[in-house]
Order: structure tokens, then C-alpha cells, then sequence
């Protein structure tokens, strides 16, 4: 072992020795007499001793990079699976209506969905997940009474198949604002319109309900769930004015960055 600590491998006393640097776990190295003392180390030496503690160094950054995705991907699971399935359970068994404990199962069952394969690390394609969403949100809207409004698409979306964080907070978002319009807007129709390019989806989503009340300095209530949720992907949430009702424009990311 070698005292101090240096960034390259170097050659020392006059060709004798050869100073490593620390690497995988290994101190600072002090190799000396190579060829059994026959020989000196030479610059082919040392440029190869450089390459091996440069590999070493990558090893050691993708190692600790991949430690580091299994440790999100847990918590993710468990944010996922705490947030989305244990709310809805929890909100399910303290339902005394049938059909809302009947709203909260079908939610949660979708989650569970959604989590599966995005342990599949498969991406899906866009008019598929948006199938599923169409087909689910009139579900619970049919049970709670509520119109939807949600015309099939006229073309398919050419852009790339949608990875699991892109359509798992896109439906998360949803269902949060199908939840608030159930819960709480007094509506009896719900419209739901799609704008989309290759590189980015919108989703409005509007009722005839009473609308979102507004907290001090005008902001709108229950901004800071769906604000996070679609941020966490690059995307955005706005409530643009309307004369009535609430209007939610959910935006994601559909190429670049966040799908990389």
C-alpha cells in the first residue's frame, strides 16, 4: 500500500516503481522490481495502468448508479402502491354507499394494473392506455350518475410507445380530477378533448359542476397534488377560465427528456 492519495498512476524512482492510484475498494497501490526486478516500468505500463483504473472507475459509477435505480424503483413502487392502492382501499372500507366502495375497488384494481406492467419496464402504446382510461372514467362516472363526453380519436397518435412514469402519472391525474368532479362539483356531465404532437399531450377536462374554490391569492384548491404528480415528468397543470364549472388542462411530455 502506498501513503497519500493521487488522481493518475505514475512512474517513480526513475522507472523502478510504478504509484496507483485508489480503486474498487483497493488503497493506493506501490508496485516495485517489475520483471522480477530484470526490468523498469515502462510508459505502455503505465498508459495500461491508467485504462484499468479508468475501467475500474466506470464499473465502480454504474454499479453504484444501478444500487442507486434499485432504491428508486422500491420507493417508487411503495409511493405508488401507498398513495394510489392503500388510499383507495382505505377510502373503500369506510364507504357506506355499495357503489362507492364498488368506485374505490375499480380504482384500485387499475393502479395494481398500472404498477404490473410498469414492472415489466415495457412501454405501451399511447392509444391504448388512453383506451383503457376512456373506458374506465366512464365506468365511474356511469356509476356515480355523471354524462361523459369523451369522443374516440379521430387518428392514432404517431408518437413513441409511453413509458410507465409518462401514463402512470397521466392516469393518476385523471382519476384525481374525475374524484374531485365526483366528490365535490355537483356536476351532471363531464367533457373530456385530446390535443396531441409528437412531443406532447394535452388532456382538458371539464364539468358543469359548481367549481373549484379558490384558497387566498387566488390560487386553486387541489393544484399541489396534481402540480407534483405531473411534474415529476416534466408536464404541467393549469385550470384555464370558463363561465362555469372547472376546466383542468393536464399536460405531459411525450418525447425528449422525459421519456429518455
Amino acid at each position: 500500500p502506498a501513503g497519500g492519495a493521487q488522481a493518475r498512476a505514475a512512474i517513480v524512482d526513475e522507472g523502478v516503481a510504478m504509484s496507483l492510484p485508489a480503486a474498487a475498494g483497493a488503497p493506493a497501490l506501490l508496485l516495485r522490481f517489475p520483471a522480477r526486478g530484470r526490468g523498469l516500468f515502462s510508459s505502455a505500463q503505465l498508459k495500461l495502468a491508467d485504462q484499468l483504473v479508468a475501467l475500474l472507475a466506470q464499473i465502480e459509477q454504474g454499479r453504484d448508479a444501478y444500487a442507486r435505480g434499485v432504491v428508486e424503483e422500491r420507493l417508487r413502487i411503495a409511493r405508488d402502491l401507498h398513495d394510489d392502492v392503500g388510499a383507495r382501499l382505505l377510502s373503500g372500507l369506510h364507504r357506506q354507499e355499495l357503489n362507492q366502495t364498488h368506485e374505490a375497488m375499480r380504482g384500485a384494481i387499475g393502479d395494481l394494473r398500472a404498477i404490473v406492467s410498469g414492472l415489466s419496464g415495457h412501454a405501451l402504446p399511447l392509444d391504448d392506455v388512453l383506451a383503457d382510461l376512456r373506458h374506465e372514467t366512464a365506468e365511474r362516472l356511469a356509476a356515480a350518475g355523471l354524462q361523459l363526453d369523451w369522443p374516440p380519436p379521430e387518428d392514432e397518435f404517431s408518437g413513441p410507445p409511453a413509458p410507465y412514469r409518462i401514463y402512470k402519472n397521466l392516469t393518476s391525474a385523471c382519476r384525481e380530477v374525475v374524484s374531485n368532479v365526483i366528490r365535490h362539483a355537483h356536476a351532471t356531465r363531464v367533457v373530456v378533448s385530446l390535443q396531441h404532437s409528437r412531443e406532447r399531450l394535452d388532456m382538458i377536462i371539464s364539468d358543469d359542476g359548481v367549481g373549484l374554490p379558490r384558497e387566498p391569492g387566488g390560487r386553486r384548491s387541489g393544484l399541489a397534488n396534481l402540480e407534483r404528480r405531473l411534474g415529476e415528468i416534466g408536464g404541467e397543470v393549469t385550470f384555464p377560465e370558463s363561465g362555469s364549472g372547472t376546466v383542468v388542462r393536464l399536460s405531459v411530455p411525450l418525447a425528449g427528456g422525459a421519456v429518455a
